[in-house]
C-alpha cells in the first residue's frame, strides 16, 4: 500500500540512511513487458554494484 511505502520513506529520511526505491504507478505485484525488461536490468546493477563494485550499465 501507498500509506506503507511512504511511511517507510519517511522513516528512512528521518534516520539519515541512504536508500533506492523504484515506484511501478498502476502495477501490482506483478508485471511484464517493458517493465520487466527494466526492473530485471536494475536489480542486476543494483547487486553488481553493492556486492561487487562494478557497474554493468
Amino acid at each position: 500500500h501507498m500509506q506503507n511505502t511512504i511511511w517507510l520513506v519517511t522513516t528512512l529520511q528521518d534516520l539519515n540512511k541512504p536508500f533506492e526505491m523504484m515506484i511501478y504507478p498502476g502495477e501490482r505485484h506483478g508485471w511484464g513487458g517493458p517493465k520487466r525488461v527494466f526492473m530485471t536490468h536494475e536489480g542486476n546493477n543494483f547487486w553488481m554494484r553493492h556486492f561487487f563494485g562494478k557497474q554493468l550499465y
